[in-house]
């Protein structure tokens, strides 16, 4: 959501509501920032409108997500087109450590996650969730 549609939108919107929406903008989705892999984005415009859906049907998907298998982790490598979803059981959290991405002019520190599939067969580690300290 843009910056100016925040004031507009931001309060309005609630988890596990639903919302109708006309006049939007459809474009090609963003690189930078893909939560999902879809092709296409949809974005606000000051002619927006939002109403909330009283009535939401039962089967309306509540949380958009596309799990990928332990096994598949290891082609995600290095592609950072979009994120991907695993789930998992946390194993280990290590100690946080300071660093200082080369692209950055602040610290930040970093952690390494350890998490096994539900079977405890297969490990992954994420040497992620940066949290920028200004």
């Amino acid at each position: 959501m843009h910056a100016h549609a925040v004031h507009l939108f931001g309060v309005f919107f609630e988890h596990s509501a639903g919302y109708l929406d006309a006049v939007h903008r459809v474009k090609n989705a963003n690189r930078s920032y893909k939560p999902v892999a879809n092709e296409l984005m949809i974005t606000f415009t000051r002619w927006t409108t939002v109403e909330e859906c009283i009535e939401v049907p039962i089967d309306f998907p509540t949380v958009v997500f596309s799990l990928t298998p332990f096994d598949d982790v290891a082609k995600f490598v290095d592609n950072n087109d979009f994120f991907i979803d695993v789930m998992g059981v946390i194993t280990d959290i290590s100690t946080p450590t300071m660093l200082r991405p080369r692209s950055r002019d602040a610290d930040s520190l970093k952690r390494t996650i350890q998490i096994r599939d539900a079977k405890y067969s297969l490990c992954l580690l994420f040497c992620s969730l940066l949290i920028y300290l200004s």
